[in-house]
Order: structure tokens, then C-alpha cells, then sequence
């Protein structure tokens, strides 16, 4: 039995990727293929996910009529995108971009763990990374008012903060993340 052959049957997906990838010409045809398929099939899964058709993404790029292109973007085999078209695409959704380039590490973690967060971001409005699990922007929102409304009753002296729990120094950031703890308890 030849060492590639007991590498495959003994081996996990991502053992076997990585042996693949010592090639240089797989590494390059695998780096363009991931980086189409991965944009047509995240463009797609959006789409999908929010129960849109391929004019409602087109409506949202400002024409009706650029449908035959979201159908190409769309196409794994298409690969012709600029950064100003991503870009756009990225604020019709409502999602952040990242271009970057990475050790392959990286590359292989996301071919071999997908999963629907990676594949179908959520929308800024949606993203619990920012807001907490189970709430949106809206949701937040509201909690900060009922805070403010809330702070303004028992005013804003350093006695009405301790009561709450809350530290009277330290940065804004430690001071938010001490109310979404509170919030959550």
C-alpha cells in the first residue's frame, strides 16, 4: 500500500487537505476556486436566508435590472468580481467585507469547519456578536433607553450608580459591558 494511500484512509479531512496543498499549482487552482466559490455561495446563502429573490438584491444594489448579474454572482464559475462590486453587495446586505490575505491555516479551518455564520453573516441589525444572543439593534436600543430614562430617576450621582451596580470609573466600554451583564443576569 503506497504512504498516500494510508495517509487517506487514516486521516482526517484536514490532514488530507493540508498533504494535497504541499503541491504549489493545487495550492494556487485551490485559492482561486475557495475564493469564487466562497463569495457565489455566501452571495447565494444570504439571499436565501432572507428569503429574497435575485431581483430583490438587485432592487437593493439600485436596478431592477442588474438581476442577470446577481444570477452570475451567484455562479461558482463566475469569479469576476471587483472590490467596489463586493463592496456594494456588502451594503445591500447589510454586512461587513473582509479582504485579506492569510496563511493557508486559516484557508483550511474555514474549507473544513463550515458553518451557516460563516456562510450567511448576519446583517448588522441581527448581529448577536454585537448585541447579545437573542437581541438585535433594536432591541438594544430599547434596553439603552429604559438605562437612560432609568438613571435620570435616580440621577446620576455616584450613590445611584453604586446602587446599580455600576463602577464610577473606568472606560465607556468596561462601563457598557458591566449593564449588558446586568442586562443578562
Amino acid at each position: 500500500m503506497a504512504t498516500g494511500t494510508a495517509l487517506s484512509m487514516t486521516s482526517s479531512p484536514r490532514e488530507r487537505l493540508i498533504e494535497e496543498l504541499r503541491d504549489h499549482a493545487y495550492r494556487r487552482a485551490f485559492v482561486a476556486a475557495h475564493a469564487g466559490d466562497s463569495i457565489a455561495f455566501q452571495l447565494k446563502g444570504m439571499r436565501l436566508e432572507r428569503d429574497m429573490e435575485q431581483r430583490d438584491v438587485a432592487a437593493l444594489l439600485g436596478n431592477p435590472k442588474l438581476q442577470p448579474m446577481i444570477s452570475r454572482y451567484e455562479n461558482p464559475d463566475y469569479g469576476k468580481y471587483s472590490v467596489k462590486t463586493l463592496l456594494e453587495l456588502a451594503d445591500a446586505f447589510d454586512v461587513a467585507l473582509i479582504v485579506h490575505f492569510a496563511p493557508f491555516s486559516e484557508l483550511v479551518d474555514w474549507d473544513v469547519t463550515p458553518s451557516s455564520e460563516r456562510l450567511n453573516p448576519s446583517s448588522f441589525d441581527q448581529d448577536e456578536g454585537l448585541w447579545g444572543e437573542g437581541s438585535t439593534s433594536t432591541t438594544t436600543t430599547l434596553l439603552d433607553a429604559e438605562n437612560i430614562s432609568g438613571r435620570q430617576e435616580l440621577g446620576t450621582d455616584d450613590d445611584a450608580l453604586e446602587t446599580l451596580g455600576l463602577a464610577t470609573s473606568g472606560t465607556q466600554e468596561e462601563l457598557i459591558n458591566v449593564g449588558r451583564e446586568e442586562v443578562a443576569a
